[in-house]
């Protein structure tokens, strides 16, 4: 039952976009999971990457054991080709835009913690804000207070939120891992969703509901931007 979605040609979702191949990376479920690395890190942008409005998708770490190493977050498309075999969110000069969300719940761009939060593991999903109208990020660990005292919503004054660049564009909401992890942009994933929630507009299937605004990544609401 979870090896289906609801993309169709009136409305396609995001996955991550297999044709990047700068590492060792590679994809499965339809391109929702991304695949364990032969060594050291993995990543793979999302195929739609915004420069305006609000989204919203959710992340888990796929099978394994202990220690997991991963960080979710936001990459400006300046900063792909200095990612490789990094963290979002770690590194310096053109990767420093980067934000990202690690499992020991550090929060950290360019190389610096912006604060530290909550930690996760396996059976965690991690949710994503992503406001490009006001150039802020949020995150929160499964249906918990979002990291920080973070308030989506509080739009300008961008509330417990780390800022984002304003003069990058082409954002992409995506993993990075040294495991297998798996992707919802709204269209399908690889886990079962128990609970069943869509965007403000009626698109998306999430665990958790999108907060107020923020919509899921499909060709259907980049009207909305």
């Amino acid at each position: 039952a979870t090896d289906q979605g609801t993309d169709s040609p009136t409305n396609n979702f995001a996955t991550l976009n297999p044709l990047w191949t700068p590492t060792t990376s590679g994809t499965e479920e339809a391109n929702l999971t991304l695949s364990d690395p032969a060594s050291g890190w993995s990543w793979k942008p999302a195929t739609i990457m915004p420069s305006a409005g609000k989204w919203y998708a959710e992340f888990k770490s796929g099978n394994g054991s202990d220690p997991i190493y991963t960080n979710f977050g936001v990459v400006p498309y300046a900063s792909f080709p200095y990612i490789e075999d990094e963290t979002i969110g770690a590194g310096s000069s053109s990767e420093a835009e980067s934000v990202g969300y690690d499992k020991g719940g550090t929060v950290i761009k360019g190389d610096s913690t912006q604060y530290s939060g909550t930690s996760y593991g396996y059976d965690d999903i991690v949710c994503i804000a992503v406001d490009l109208d006001n150039r802020a990020v949020y995150f929160r660990k499964n249906g918990s207070a979002w990291e920080n005292s973070g308030d989506p919503t509080s739009g300008a004054s961008k509330t417990g939120a780390v800022a984002l660049s304003s003069t990058l564009s082409d954002w992409s909401i995506c993993p990075s891992s040294t495991q297998k992890v798996h992707c919802n942009y709204g269209g399908g994933c690889a886990y079962a969703i128990s609970s069943g929630n869509a965007d403000g507009n009626g698109y998306g299937n999430f665990e958790y509901a999108p907060p107020s605004g923020y919509l899921a990544l499909c060709t259907k609401n980049l009207g909305s931007d």
